[in-house]
């Protein structure tokens, strides 16, 4: 359970180094000045980075602590802090990409996934210090499902030349 709760810990904590300071800024500063049109693939871009620093801190193993409740508290921490700004950006998504061209129930859908990813990612940072390492395991799990999904429906494959 130790092991499991390292990983997660470690996975907020790496997307908590991504959310603050200059990485924050220069992203706040991009939505600032980008054309609404340009503004989902800034928020793409953010939402990309976010889920890497999770997937980074869900694999690490908490170091061997002599304080291990305290260590335990601070990656909760770090988890909280990540899933907070991963739930700030999904919010933005529904507005990012009204320029996409999505109608009626395409639109009603990815903007349900959109709401359910802010969700599932404000409940994790409500929760992240209060809950076991399988729970927040099984929340990241979520989370990573809501992206997958509407990836899978919405976005335009890539072309690799």
């Amino acid at each position: 359970m130790r092991r499991a709760l390292g990983t997660a810990l470690l996975l907020a904590a790496c997307i908590g180094a991504g959310c603050g300071g200059p990485a924050q800024l220069r992203y706040e500063q991009e939505v600032a000045h980008a054309p609404q049109s340009a503004e989902h693939a800034v928020h793409g871009r953010r939402l990309a980075q976010l889920m890497r620093e999770l997937d980074r801190l869900r694999r690490e193993r908490l170091p061997q602590a002599i304080d291990l409740r305290a260590e335990e508290t601070r990656k909760a921490g770090e988890i909280a802090r990540v899933a907070s700004a991963m739930a700030e950006a999904a919010d933005r998504i529904p507005e990012a990409a009204s320029d996409v061209g999505l109608a009626g129930e395409e639109r009603e859908a990815f903007t349900a996934l959109a709401e359910s990813l802010a969700r599932r990612s404000r409940r994790l940072a409500d929760d992240a210090g209060n809950i076991s390492a399988t729970a927040v395991q099984v929340r990241l799990r979520t989370i990573e499902t809501d992206c997958e999904a509407c990836h899978q429906r919405f976005r335009i494959p890539r072309v690799v030349p």
